[in-house]
């Protein structure tokens, strides 16, 4: 029983990947619990921060936005924490604005965190640079925009148009077993592999990613070699979960 334990990298999530803790019924709703706590913690600080802002400055002048780096898997796809999987419980994060007008509302379009610098942009007056890939969440969005995002260069999900392709990188002859596809809208949980069914939607949606990777980054930011971090760092990841223990 994990109830009453601290819980932890060690003592949970390398346990579980590695097979050596199974999590009963019990464990599972404790674990919730435990992250369910968690984020009632962060809202009570954000609301604490944001009443205190109000002493401060003017809620007209102010733009809010709270979004997150990733999901939490609680073993939807037999994983548990984050920078495992590609699925919707990992991707999926909370986006909330609140602009300086005080507009708000829910809003169903396809959205990104590349959509949050243009979006400030927008908001201050300023012009966006054009090889920004985002776009402003004031702007029309085309409902088949293509996202994608790639885990640790070994897997690619590509999103569009209510469907969303995960293939391992490179895909390669002899691969294709390992592709996997999903009609979002229909199966928001990505429970129903639709990928020997739609062969067509699958050369579709490898089409739509070719694009958008051939119109993103901007060719002059596409041989920049980015920063390696130093052993220190690199533990310091792997210590919050951000760098996998497989990773050399």
């Amino acid at each position: 029983m994990l109830e009453g334990h601290l819980l932890d990298r060690t003592r949970l999530i390398l346990p579980v990947k590695s097979g050596e803790l199974e999590l009963s019924e019990a464990d599972r709703g404790y674990v919730e619990a435990q992250y369910d706590a968690l984020v009632v913690q962060m809202d009570e600080a954000v609301a604490d921060f944001l009443q205190a802002l109000d002493t401060h400055v003017a809620r007209d002048r102010v733009l809010v936005i709270f979004t997150s780096d990733h999901g939490e898997a609680f073993l939807e796809h037999d994983d548990i924490g984050h920078g495992g999987t590609l699925y919707g419980e990992q991707l999926r994060v909370p986006l909330v604005v609140q602009y300086p007008d005080g507009r708000r509302g829910l809003d169903a379009r396809p959205a990104s965190g590349l959509d949050l610098v243009p979006t400030v942009l927008d908001v201050a007056g300023l012009a966006a640079d054009p090889d920004l890939p985002g776009r402003s969440l004031r702007a029309p969005t085309d409902p088949d925009r293509v996202r994608v995002a790639e885990l640790n260069g070994q897997l690619r999900a590509t999103q569009s148009g209510g469907h969303k392709l995960i293939e391992p990188v490179p895909l390669g002859p002899g691969r294709a077993h390992l592709v996997e596809l999903y009609a979002t809208d229909d199966d928001p949980l990505e429970r129903r592999d639709l990928s020997a069914e739609r062969p067509e939607l699958i050369d579709e949606l490898q089409r739509r990613r070719a694009w958008f990777l051939n119109t993103w980054p901007a060719p002059e930011l596409r041989d920049v070699v980015p920063n390696t971090p130093g052993a220190e760092l690199r533990e310091q990841l792997r210590a919050l979960g951000y760098v996998g223990d497989g990773d050399g």
